[in-house]
């Protein structure tokens, strides 16, 4: 089944094409100093032949970003602030186009380009990492990060320790991925009464915000509030295009209860019993976590950014 566009992200290609050149979305704006020098340091956005469909001009833009990077010159490859303003601008496109035949290309393409020396592939193992894969970036996007992974265990530049962690987190990736069947799980609603992800109903061509939470959690707190305040997400929930499911897994069911408070009356609050930790049926790198499903429980996101909502 073909996921559905998730209902808080729409973006266009042209959106994707010309925002990416001012850079938009980037974790830094340029870099730090944000002067004349630095907005020239940022690559020509290749041009693609007019002739090109949208589809294959942005395949093209993706596969020679940096063809005008040399990996073995320092004076480029191993500028920090260079490297990251432009993988930040590189990352946009990436994370905002459903080619994954042109992403994958693009990203093994440049990750061979960098394999050709060790020090600047450290380099940007460590960018392509804090703007990718660390919960903290607001361009955090695991899918866009598995190419990186999947090429990285293949790769004899990283050392034992790095494989080791790159290996562990290819496999927390590849768990419940977007496109697949979320794994089910039974919990026990507000109402004691039990249920399980695959039997809570939602309407077809609805959607399900799964949110896993820690009721000792500030920033879940933070989250729950914000969420109960966002109109968006509340018009969506009162015309029965999303269900909002939250569940707590741990041991502590008294404080369960006493968090049950937090949430509105519109949303399911579940307890499960620490077997989704037990079993590794899925992963938190950090709380709250968030899932988008659709009505198959299919996932349409994953890892979900809170302040995308909002």
């Amino acid at each position: 089944m073909k996921p559905q566009t998730p209902i808080f992200i729409v973006v266009s290609f042209v959106t994707i094409l010309f925002l990416s050149i001012a850079c938009a979305g980037n974790r830094k704006v340029l870099t730090e100093s944000n002067n004349q020098d630095s907005i020239l340091d940022s690559l020509p956005l290749p041009q693609p032949p007019e002739h090109f469909s949208n589809k294959e001009k942005l395949a093209f833009i993706l596969y020679h970003f940096w063809d005008s990077v040399n990996f073995k010159n320092h004076n480029q490859s191993l500028r920090r602030d260079y490297m990251e303003q432009n993988f930040a601008n590189f990352a946009y496109i990436l994370n905002n186009t459903k080619d994954t035949i042109a992403k994958k290309e693009a990203i093994v393409k440049v990750l061979q380009e960098a394999e050709q020396d060790s020090a600047a592939f450290a380099l940007f193992h460590s960018i392509a990492y804090d703007y990718l894969y660390d919960p903290d970036s607001p361009m955090m996007n695991e899918e866009t990060y598995i190419p990186f992974m999947i090429f990285y265990k293949k790769s004899d530049i990283l050392d034992e320790v790095e494989k080791y962690r790159n290996d562990f987190f290819l496999s927390i990736a590849l768990k419940n991925r977007v496109g697949t069947k979320a794994t089910d799980f039974s919990f026990e609603t507000s109402e004691g009464k039990p249920n399980s992800l695959y039997k809570f109903p939602v309407n077809e061509g609805s959607q399900l915000l799964l949110i896993f939470y820690d009721p000792d959690c500030d920033s879940c707190k933070d989250t729950i509030r914000k969420l109960s305040e966002n109109k968006k997400l509340q018009n969506s929930i009162s015309e029965k295009k999303l269900k909002v499911l939250a569940i707590y897994s741990g041991e502590d069911k008294d404080l369960w209860k006493k968090s049950q408070s937090l949430f509105p009356n519109e949303w399911t609050i579940g307890y499960e019993d620490s077997s989704i930790d037990e079993e590794e049926l899925y992963f938190f790198r950090s709380y709250p976590t968030l899932y988008l499903l659709d009505s198959a429980k299919t996932v349409l996101m994953k890892d979900l950014n809170p302040d995308s909502l909002f």
